[in-house]
């Protein structure tokens, strides 16, 4: 008695594996983008905390600002985050980050997210420091925040108080607001 496949047993095998694998890929690719999507979230959230905290601890303003090259802060009006940003050390005030002063830099996020904000943080805010009257010191600005999106009607929007104190609202898609 012989042992092995046919050839028609070897042609169903693989179709089955091709089907199965073609089902997969849409679903593959909806993963990725959510993946995308949280990262860019995340790093969001956690570079502004990062950046507040930093200024609390060292005694030093910190500013973070949209950056496409990760040195140097874009010299043009944007609300657009998702070109990428930095986070450094801004002593003289003036939003001019010195190479030795960058502590955090990102690079830009995947095409299939944005980042946005709004008028009042376009291309970068502030950390003050110290403490006032048990309040850290924040961005100084009135509430301005940060829509993240990606596809899939994936969307939140982070609310940056005056105090630097971070806020997130889940929307049900990128027009909410």
């Amino acid at each position: 008695m012989k042992r092995g496949m046919t050839l028609i047993e070897l042609m169903i095998v693989l179709s089955i594996i091709g089907i199965s694998i073609m089902l997969s890929i849409p679903s593959f690719a909806e993963l990725m983008q959510n993946y995308h999507y949280k990262t860019a979230a995340l790093a969001l959230n956690n570079d502004i905390r990062f950046a507040k905290s930093t200024a609390n601890q060292k005694k030093i303003r910190v500013s973070m600002c949209i950056s496409s090259d990760q040195i140097h802060c874009i010299a043009e009006a944007s609300t657009q985050w998702h070109k990428g940003w930095i986070i450094f050390f801004d002593p003289n005030n003036n939003f001019t980050p010195e190479p030795k002063n960058i502590i955090r830099q990102r690079e830009a996020r995947h095409s299939s997210v944005k980042i946005n904000s709004s008028y009042n943080i376009q291309n970068g805010v502030q950390f003050n420091i110290g403490k006032k009257t048990g309040k850290s010191l924040g961005s100084g600005l009135p509430n301005g925040y940060f829509i993240i999106c990606g596809q899939n009607k994936n969307a939140q929007k982070l609310i940056l108080n005056v105090y630097g104190r971070l806020r997130k609202e889940q929307l049900s898609n990128c027009e909410d607001d």
